[in-house]
């Protein structure tokens, strides 16, 4: 068993090798522990530096809760500020909210992301579920939703806690999500707000804590159009920013990183100045894919996916070298839905730049008995692979398709050419 998942992990190492290409090469010296950089509209990953690793993401949290805020809360009902909601640490970043105090869902949520306020953390996630631990399983049901698969939350403010946590790609997904929703980037991309004081606080002026959207920073620039911060301890200085240039949005994700703002501006301009718009068209708007029971073919699945897939490669890319990788359901008692992931040509030790899409399961057929497996078919679109699952348990079920189980499957296809701290120095 051992030799045949080493031979399997061979197999995989030699279908995704770096191709060395004359094309624009990614930028050096990003100090970030992890980094993404990702197209807002395809979703396309442009740039990947650990973007799959783990890590603590402090108050760039509060995107998530802000996206909940404006979905879940009702813009004309008032919000009242709990004593124990505006109970947080000294060190924490806060809107000085007070106990009693009423809020409109408006200045909640520019409390919570302009001056970072844990204090408007909690008191949106009382709002909308009654409880911080409520809350918490909201976010975390929201973000899977969104395709953020490696994220668990517990808390709406992104405080030091161990099991908070997060990676870049899921929360290149999450703000992806946050753009899409309506009235967000007007408080994602605001400067500053003033706060009408009431009975119990005086006005309140709040100003973004993100230093490419002020203007009385060095590090501003006017094509950034939203964007959070985030610090603590554990979590070193975590950044996520939003910029638009020439109609396109990029969407960058910088964890733990001392240089975060240079970082960010050094894969924005990568971003915005070496790719260029591409259309990959494949041959069929489908792909039958075999099923294994060890190493016997069980069976093939009929899969469905649009023929024309915009992306975006770099100047210099050959477009022929683009490798796609299909997967099959990772959890088919929940969802029937695969996926096709292209990968465009690297830099040697780059991770690919990558685009994944949904893949639609049309029908399954079975082999009555299994036949032996091919290891290796030549078609008319190049070479597959057959890599084995380690079980299968599928059935038909009359009047539709029911699939019990599925363990993961991926086969690759080589296509061949058609083609820190705040301002203020403290947590947030």
């Amino acid at each position: 068993m051992k030799k045949m998942i080493a031979a399997l992990c061979a197999a995989c190492l030699l279908l995704v090798r770096p191709v060395s290409v004359q094309a624009a090469a990614p930028p050096d010296g990003i100090e970030a522990r992890a980094a993404l950089l990702m197209d807002a509209q395809t979703g396309q990953v442009l740039f990947d530096k650990n973007g799959s690793e783990s890590l603590e993401p402090a108050s760039i949290t509060k995107i998530l809760t802000a996206m909940l805020a404006l979905e879940q809360l009702d813009p004309a009902r008032p919000i009242s500020a709990s004593a124990g909601a505006v109970d947080i640490p000294s060190w924490a970043t806060s809107a000085h909210l007070k106990a009693g105090e009423a809020l409109t869902r408006e200045q909640a949520v520019y409390a919570l992301l302009l001056p970072s306020g844990n204090d408007a953390a909690n008191v949106i996630a009382e709002a909308v579920s009654g409880s911080q631990q409520a809350f918490a399983q909201l976010m975390n049901e929201r973000a899977a939703a969104l395709g953020a698969q490696n994220t668990h939350f517990t808390n709406a403010s992104g405080l030091p806690d161990e099991e908070h946590r997060t990676t870049a790609l899921d929360m290149a997904l999450i703000t992806r999500g946050a753009l899409q929703t309506p009235g967000f980037l007007a408080y994602f991309g605001a400067e500053s707000y003033r706060m009408a004081g009431n009975g119990l606080s005086a006005e309140r002026e709040f100003h973004n804590t993100h230093r490419m959207l002020r203007t009385d920073y060095p590090e501003y620039d006017r094509t950034v159009i939203g964007g959070k911060t985030g610090y603590t301890d554990s979590a070193g200085y975590t950044l996520v920013t939003a910029a638009q240039r020439e109609g396109r949005t990029l969407i960058c994700v910088v964890l733990n990183s001392d240089r975060s703002y240079q970082d960010t501006a050094a894969l924005l301009d990568y971003g915005f100045q070496n790719f260029i718009p591409y259309t990959y068209q494949f041959e069929t708007p489908s792909v039958r894919l075999p099923l294994m029971d060890g190493e016997r073919e069980a069976g093939t699945a009929l899969f469905a996916h649009q023929a024309a897939v915009p992306l975006f490669i770099r100047e210099g890319t050959d477009a022929g070298q683009i490798t796609v990788e299909y997967g099959l359901p990772q959890n088919p008692r929940q969802s029937l839905e695969g996926t096709v992931r292209l990968l465009l040509p690297a830099q040697e030790g780059e991770i690919p730049p990558s685009l994944t899409l949904p893949l639609q399961i049309q029908s399954i057929e079975l082999f009555s008995p299994a036949r032996p497996a091919l290891k290796e078919e030549q078609s008319q679109k190049g070479t597959e692979r057959h890599l084995p699952a380690w079980s299968l348990l599928m059935a038909a079920a009359a009047g539709g398709l029911a699939v019990r189980a599925v363990e993961v499957f991926r086969i690759r296809r080589r296509a061949r050419r058609k083609l820190r701290r705040s301002p203020q120095g403290r947590m947030d």
